[in-house]
């Protein structure tokens, strides 16, 4: 059976950002009256092996060799730099408080070439086997800066029959192969030479010739070298070899341009450009980086269009026929949350000021972690080499919700519906993935990687049809030499004026509520393998906090302090989430992506593997797929994992931060009668003998005696 399978996965979207009530209080010089400052350490502990990098070496100029990462390295000690574990953490936060994720991801627009998505692709650029797009000059005006087009017509001739005209005009040069795959337009244009680009021929009438590209609506060019039509030569790139079963076997011959030129739209511009640059860097393309300084120097570029719908104007613009198309949506429009303002992240680790953003100046962050220094040393672990490609956020079978699914498919392998769209008068089936084209897109969620205990090597270079690159090159792999399992190392966390909901989060996301012995976090690089899963506690004995009114916490109360300030902040949460917020679909998939025992169940199930290559993910599309959720179980999963034991029935501590003993796991039975603890008013849901279950006004559900209880009614 074909499956869509990623070693990642998202936790839900929240749909309304929660922003806390005291987020235009938060100061760096004015304390909270509830204000709590100080430190403790956390210990991390490596249970698969751990790769902090610091410096990349690459390899030498001209030597195909792998790039090395080096470990993160301070005064030659191994270390993990604050930063690496602040990330860590801020994304646990992050999620846990239903914060924003606009401003953690970068704004990316994609574009899309999919011949497995007519309603997507294929529709917008051919009708019937005829080529929607059309053929002109780009050029620039080097006054105004503008762009304008000057259309032309355009004619398919043989990749052979031009290779045999070079040969004929060309003595004794080196033969020329234009059909040899991944070569681009410009490497074409070099191995042309000096041989005039310029050619006649006779174009034939746009139809569907039978002897060569057949069934295709084209005009071919017959005579060439003699016809009375003068015509250029116009390369573009060759992705495979032409002897492949549907490669390309044509090149275009432009001719009989208009007299009057075409404005190039702002938007069909900024389309044209955002395609053709590197998305990190900015840098052009490779066949945009060849015609680029040909532009700017005024000569005229040749390029294909869509029209508008009008049919006079540019819709958009591409340097092949069946050239990328920008998605109409980027990712953050796709990442739709209301709630604006500083969150819950924002607060503890601070941030930069952006320009037009709404949560304000800037803060600086008050939770900092110095670096974390090796304590004891693990299990010694080899070099390593591995590919380390990152995934493709414009895969939307993965990456963008879907909201039509089939009914009665899998778990582990949904589907999208059939839908249809119309084309040429008849409506056509389509599976009806939602994209980044769709208004109503949204973004899958935040993105994880879960853990495991089970760490996988990364697979071989492939071909499209599946076969290993046996003689792939070597600049695609990374070595690295990783710490070994049972590597610790422990870093000071340094806290100045946080209020108890803030210190709940904090430590909410260190030990996952409680549950450090049994939940792991991903650190460092190589975590779709498997790496980097690794035990984080906090070291009670470290601890050394105060309050503004002269409190004190050490090891003697600290666990105590930590309780408290977790219910205060689960408190918090419920009331700020329609449903019981330790229920919701965000913190069961945050859970499930950070118990081992579960990641190793998806290992185990391949539900975690790497497709490799292009062709499985174009099966997946084909077959309609879409990731499935990392976990399928009604709200209270994990119930095999409840929140941590803070008092026995009967017991009592001091304060309310005792109240969270033995919560619950499924949802709480209504009152059966009310009372009144140390003046809370409290909802009894049960009483089995001398044991009542009551529920605070904060939410929390906790086993008391029955005769606590006052005003019993």
């Amino acid at each position: 059976m074909t499956r869509l399978t990623a070693p990642y996965n998202f936790v839900p979207l929240n749909d309304t950002v929660v922003r806390p009530d005291w987020a235009d209080k938060v100061s760096m010089d004015v304390p909270f009256k509830d204000a709590l400052c100080g430190s403790f350490d956390i210990e991390i502990t490596a249970e698969t092996p751990l790769i902090v990098g610091g410096r990349t070496n690459a390899p030498p100029e001209g030597k195909d060799a792998p790039s090395h990462k080096e470990r993160a390295n301070l005064f030659g000690q191994d270390v993990i730099p604050g930063t690496s574990m602040k990330g860590m953490l801020r994304a646990v936060v992050e999620i846990a408080t239903f914060g924003r994720i606009a401003p953690r991801m970068d704004n990316r627009r994609f574009a899309v070439r999919d011949l497995q998505n007519a309603a997507l692709y294929t529709h917008h650029m051919t009708e019937m086997f005829r080529p929607r797009s059309r053929a002109g000059w780009l050029t620039l005006d080097r006054t105004t800066g503008a762009w304008h087009l000057r259309p032309c017509d355009y004619s398919v001739v043989r990749q052979t029959t031009l290779e045999a005209l070079h040969a004929a005009r060309s003595k004794g040069a080196r033969p020329l192969n234009l059909g040899k795959g991944k070569t681009g337009s410009h490497e074409k244009y070099k191995a042309w030479g000096t041989a005039s680009l310029d050619i006649s021929f006779t174009p034939d009438a746009w139809q569907a010739r039978d002897d060569w590209a057949r069934g295709r609506i084209l005009s071919r060019a017959d005579d060439v070298g003699r016809g009375a039509t003068p015509g250029r030569i116009v390369f573009t790139g060759q992705p495979q070899d032409r002897d492949k079963r549907g490669a390309k076997r044509t090149e275009f011959l432009f001719h009989s341009a208009a007299e009057e030129t075409l404005p190039v739209p702002e938007a069909a511009r900024d389309d044209f450009e955002h395609i053709h640059r590197d998305p990190n860097t900015g840098t052009p393309l490779n066949e945009w980086a060849y015609w680029r300084p040909h532009l700017l120097k005024g000569e005229a570029v040749p390029v294909f269009y869509l029209p508008d719908e009008a049919g006079k104007g540019i819709r958009a613009m591409g340097l092949a026929m069946m050239f990328r198309l920008a998605n109409r949506h980027s990712t953050h429009d796709l990442a739709r949350q209301s709630g604006d303002g500083p969150d819950f992240a924002d607060l503890l680790f601070g941030f930069v000021a952006e320009k037009g953003g709404d949560r304000g100046p800037a803060l600086r962050g008050r939770v900092q972690i110095e670096p974390a220094h090796q304590t004891h040393p693990g299990q010694r672990e080899g070099r390593k080499k591995e590919i380390l490609l990152a995934p493709k956020p414009g895969y939307y079978p993965a990456y963008v919700a879907q909201t039509h699914l089939k009914t009665g498919t899998p778990p582990n392998a949904p589907e999208v519906a059939e839908s249809t769209y119309r084309s040429a008068g008849k409506d056509r089936p389509y599976n009806a993935y939602t994209t980044y084209m769709d208004d109503d897109a949204r973004i899958r969620g935040w993105k994880r990687y879960p853990v495991s205990r089970n760490v996988r090597t990364s697979p071989p270079p492939t071909l499209k049809e599946g076969r290993v690159v046996k003689d792939a090159s070597q600049k695609v792999y990374n070595t690295f030499e990783p710490h070994g399992p049972g590597t610790r190392f422990r870093a000071r966390m340094h806290l100045h004026n946080l209020k108890r909901e803030e210190l709940g989060a904090l430590v909410w996301a260190i030990t996952f509520g409680g549950r450090s012995d049994t939940h792991r976090h991903s650190l460092g690089m190589a975590k779709p393998l498997g790496y980097g899963c690794v035990k984080v506690s906090i070291d009670m004995a470290s601890v050394d906090i105060d309050s503004v009114d002269g409190e004190i916490w050490d090891e003697t109360n600290a666990e105590t302090l930590f309780r408290d300030c977790m219910v205060a902040f689960q408190a918090y949460m419920n009331e700020r989430t329609p449903t019981p917020w330790a229920e919701t679909s965000q913190i069961r998939h945050l859970l499930a992506m950070a118990d081992p025992d579960h990641g190793d169940a998806l290992v185990q199930d391949s539900t975690l593997g790497i497709m490799a290559g292009p062709q499985p993910f174009q099966d997946a599309k084909k077959a309609g797929l879409v990731l499935p959720p990392v976990i399928s179980e009604p709200p209270g999963w994990p119930k095999q994992t409840p929140p941590p034991r803070i008092v026995e029935p009967g017991e009592r501590g001091p304060g309310t931060g005792n109240r969270t003993a033995r919560r619950s796991a499924a949802p709480a039975p209504k009152a059966t009668r009310r009372g009144v603890v140390d003046g809370d008013p409290v909802e009894v849901l049960s009483i089995d003998g001398n044991e009542a279950q009551v529920r605070f006004p904060d939410g929390t559900i906790e086993f008391l005696d029955a005769d606590e209880i006052e005003d019993l009614t």
